[in-house]
């Protein structure tokens, strides 16, 4: 069975194929135009139609709920790295949250990531295993850490890098907005001014 996993987790699916080879248009019509040198040796144009049969992501329960960040009012104090750490894993240790502050050494500018709760999860599209899930209450899409793998597949499917592996745990994690009161807004020292809680729809980015 472990090696079944191995073997499933290394290979692509078929979405990702049709993605990286630029196929995953929503649709399923192509049209291509191909060049063609007639009996007298002049060219001629023909449009041929191809048809494919492509995956399009079902409907998802949406978010409630996202923390969003305003790097203008952050100090790149990193309190907020360290509570989710804490509440998630026990240890106040920046690279194990689900939040993430960095700060440019040269220019000083300070990216934060979180979890944007997205509408059509990438991430959970990419599970291999079915480890994801979306809590009732609040919406958030959630790792099930009994269930994930660590394949990382979600992981690298994550545009905005806010999935993030465990190497104790062989697992990967995320913002799961702790059941509805994200603790890194509620102690941030900024206040509601770095991070606030909003709806991803309404007030989201």
């Amino acid at each position: 069975m472990i090696e079944e996993k191995k073997k499933r987790s290394g290979e692509k699916t078929r979405r990702e194929f049709l993605k990286d080879a630029g196929l995953l248009i929503g649709g399923t019509a192509i049209g291509s135009t191909i060049l063609l040198s007639a009996c007298a040796g002049e060219e001629t144009t023909k449009t041929i139609e191809v048809t494919k049969t492509v995956e399009v992501p079902g409907e998802y329960a949406p978010a409630k709920q996202m923390v969003q960040a305003d790097p203008y009012y952050c100090s790149s104090c990193s309190t907020c790295a360290a509570i989710c750490s804490a509440h998630a894993w026990g240890e106040s240790n920046p690279a194990l949250s689900a939040i993430r502050v960095t700060q440019d050494r040269i220019n000083g500018e300070i990216t934060i990531n979180t979890c944007h709760q997205c509408a059509a999860p990438s991430c959970m599209q990419a599970c291999l295993f079915d480890a994801m899930y979306i809590d009732e209450n609040t919406g958030a899409r959630v790792i099930d850490q009994d269930k994930c793998t660590g394949c990382r597949q979600c992981q690298y499917a994550c545009p905005f890098d806010a999935v993030v592996y465990n190497p104790k745990t062989n697992t990967c994690f995320k913002c799961d907005l702790c059941g509805g009161e994200p603790l890194c807004a509620e102690f941030c020292t900024a206040g509601t001014m770095a991070l606030k809680l909003v709806d991803p729809i309404k007030g989201g980015v």
